[in-house]
């Protein structure tokens, strides 16, 4: 039911769960996003800082579908993304020298 591209982060149902708890009953089983936003901003107190919310993206630390190429020094993935580098620049040698071998034959 859920979109697994986002696991690990916090569903409906978990956010209805804390709802339900916060406000008490709540008679809608499925609210649209737009008003659980709206009943999580007003759990949180302006007095003490609000709420900030952090945006999900493909480009992104925590929620990647896309594998990340531009990293910095202080990286820990550096050595990864630059094995990853490699290993993409080899096999593109590898296939553009096999379709070279098969063009030359024929």
């Amino acid at each position: 039911n859920s979109n697994s591209l986002f696991i690990g982060c916090p569903g409906k149902a978990l956010h209805m769960n804390i709802l339900q708890a916060y406000y008490g009953r709540i008679i809608a089983d499925n609210l649209k996003w737009s008003r659980i936003k709206v009943l999580v901003d007003i759990m949180f107190s302006k007095d003490y800082g609000g709420i900030s919310r952090k945006r999900l993206s493909f480009y992104g630390n925590d929620p990647t579908c896309l594998f990340k190429y531009f990293v910095k020094r202080e990286d820990p993935q550096e050595n990864f993304v630059f094995a990853v580098l490699f290993l993409n620049f080899t096999c593109f040698i590898v296939i553009t020298c096999s379709y070279s071998g098969i063009v030359i034959q024929t």
